[in-house]
């Protein structure tokens, strides 16, 4: 996994310029590190430590010769590049399952090696959101608590909204002191969530291109 750096997703913004860059983090799907986009957001309260993640992937086409212009410059590789933004909760989770097996493990090797718990917050405890996102990379925090698309929000708003599609959550410490715990079904629930409006995404896209298959059928 690739380590989570001691500065704060701010600095590593403000050497970005203002613009995008490139960081490593560990593909939520299999811990394998590579490389994502970070796209820098204002706030809503004016703040600049918020942005975007996104997952590059490249589409190369049948010849294996091509290049694109950029301005006066050859650029060699032809192959396009297309960026998808991920929702950064699925870093938080892959961090949840990663933190749960090593409990999971350590409890094991120190009691009865048959008895079994789930792989998967198995052993949740109330946490601070700080102690609970310690391992998750800055920028990933920070892409949690943007809040230019939410209307009237501030990030810390959608820093809570976002953590409760995971977790659970009480104030019974103070309203200042919100307390999580993970919640496996909540997880399911967004998980499912998330399938379905892809799978409806898809459904609708092939459908589109259906009829626009048929549209020139007629046509022709």
């Amino acid at each position: 996994a690739a380590p989570c750096p001691s500065v704060d997703a701010a600095q590593i913004l403000k050497e970005s310029g203002g613009g995008p860059s490139v960081i490593a983090l560990s593909d939520p799907s299999n811990d394998e590190e590579r490389d994502y986009l970070v796209v820098p957001s204002s706030s809503s309260d004016g703040k600049d430590d918020c942005c975007d993640i996104f997952e590059v992937q490249s589409l190369t086409g049948p010849s294996k010769y091509g290049s694109f212009f950029v301005g006066p410059r050859v650029v060699s590789d032809g192959a396009l590049r297309v960026a998808t933004r991920v929702d950064p909760l699925f870093f938080v989770l892959a961090a949840v399952e990663a933190k749960a097996k090593q409990q999971q493990q350590q409890q094991q090797a120190a009691s009865d090696p048959n008895k079994s718990q789930s792989a998967v917050g198995g052993n949740s405890k109330w946490q601070p959101l700080d102690q609970l996102l310690a391992d998750v990379h800055p920028c990933v925090r920070a892409a949690l608590r943007n809040a230019s698309n939410a209307a009237q929000a501030t990030p810390e708003k959608v820093l809570d909204k976002q953590m409760r599609h995971l977790f659970q959550y009480t104030d019974a410490y103070g309203d200042d002191l919100p307390f999580y715990k993970f919640d496996e079904s909540l997880a399911r629930k967004w998980l499912r969530a998330k399938f379905d409006r892809s799978l409806g995404a898809a459904r609708a896209s092939i459908l589109r291109e259906k009829l626009r298959e048929d549209k020139a059928k007629s046509e022709a």
